[in-house]
């Protein structure tokens, strides 16, 4: 059996495919209603945000499962690592990603009239620093409202996991309806990050991190009761049955996604996306001879380590192509094709030097303090 799940990886591919896709459509073509082949995506983009808190469940219940299962340390140290590296791991690339849509909204917005105005506008970033964008209404880079949700609700979710493991799978169960019916009530506002806000100061963005996160625990909790108490069968009529469960899932994933503006009838892509990772998890041997090969592995194995500082950066160049009128000079398609191959190679790129810094920053400090401590002794 495989130890990584490349099916998974591919749905963090099309899920960011799917983001930067929604986000050209507002930026270029909702302005003027033009629909890019009779079809308006305005609500792709939120949807397939919903798809990326699954997964990150998902990953959240199989790295503390692992952890829970192999060592024998205090679960206070678990707790605490785990997050430490949480946090290493999206504040790094997300403070990076700030920092550069901080330089350029100056540039476009002051030019060089003044550091007064330049030091207030920079003020509006602090939050980037303590993950705090778009919770509690503070400005900085709108897209990090998603780091910052995943953060938050990551830390709930892994305490309910680590402290409360015998009794977590109803624990989730009642946070993921709890949480749930709010959203349901709330779903189809324009900005799901941050508004409406509840009770002044909590965002429905973390509250729909809470849900998502949930559900994706329950997906894995699910798959794996299944893999340790039923045998799955590997018959050729199995094949079939798996067959038409991802055509059947696709199609509705697709319809949710293409709808003209969001309503109740898109939380059907919360539970086809939710079979397909049961069926990805518990038939893994299957779907990887049917679907996949080596060639294809190496691919989505290769992009799929890019997709969050992608996520993250292509608002960079989206933020500031309106007034190129795109939409009315060429095709959708190359306009579409364009963009996010210029996105995918933008945020590579970023992915790389935010690692070279964050490498080199990490190997000065280390320097520093061993010369500290020699000279101690």
């Amino acid at each position: 059996m495989q130890n990584r799940n490349y099916c998974i990886d591919l749905f963090r591919i099309i899920f960011t495919i799917g983001v930067i896709i929604g986000h050209i459509y507002c930026n270029i073509y909702q302005a003027d209603y033009v629909a890019t082949y009779g079809v308006e995506l305005t609500s792709i983009h939120n949807i397939f945000t919903d798809g990326f808190f699954i997964i990150s469940g998902i990953f959240i219940s199989q790295g503390l499962e692992r952890q829970l299962n192999n060592n024998n340390i205090a679960k206070e140290k678990l707790f605490l690592e785990f997050n430490k590296k949480r946090l290493q791991r999206l504040l790094g690339p997300a403070l990076f990603v700030t920092i550069i849509k901080a330089t350029i909204d100056l540039y476009f917005e002051f030019g060089l009239k003044g550091f007064i105005h330049i030091f207030t506008k920079l003020l509006q970033y602090w939050p980037s620093l303590f993950m705090l964008n778009c919770i509690n209404g503070f400005p900085g880079n709108n897209v990090c409202w998603y780091v910052s949700s995943l953060f938050w609700a990551g830390i709930l979710v892994s305490a309910i996991y680590v402290y409360q493991n015998e009794k977590k799978c109803y624990l989730f169960i009642v946070l993921f309806f709890l949480s749930f019916s709010y959203i349901y009530i709330n779903f189809g506002n324009d900005n799901l990050g941050e508004n409406p806000m509840v009770a002044t100061f909590i965002s429905v963005g973390l509250i729909r991190a809470v849900c998502l996160l949930s559900l994706g625990i329950l997906v894995n909790l699910v798959a794996e009761y299944l893999k340790t108490n039923f045998e799955l069968t590997k018959e050729k009529k199995t094949h079939i049955y798996i067959g038409m469960t991802e055509i059947l899932c696709t199609c509705i994933m697709i319809y949710c996604s293409t709808r003209r503006g969001m309503d109740q009838s898109c939380f059907l892509l919360w539970p086809s996306l939710c079979v397909l990772c049961i069926v990805f998890l518990t038939h893994s041997e299957i779907v990887y001879k049917s679907v996949c090969n080596r060639a294809t592995n190496r691919i989505v194995g290769f992009l799929s380590k890019y997709t969050y500082i992608i996520y993250l950066s292509h608002t960079l160049l989206l933020q500031n192509i309106k007034h190129l009128d795109l939409g009315k000079k060429y095709d959708p398609f190359y306009v579409y094709f364009s963009l996010v191959l210029y996105s995918i190679i933008v945020g590579i790129l970023i992915f790389y030097i935010e690692s070279f810094i964050r490498k080199s920053l990490k190997k000065d400090i280390e320097i520093v303090l061993r010369k500290k401590q020699q000279k101690n002794y």
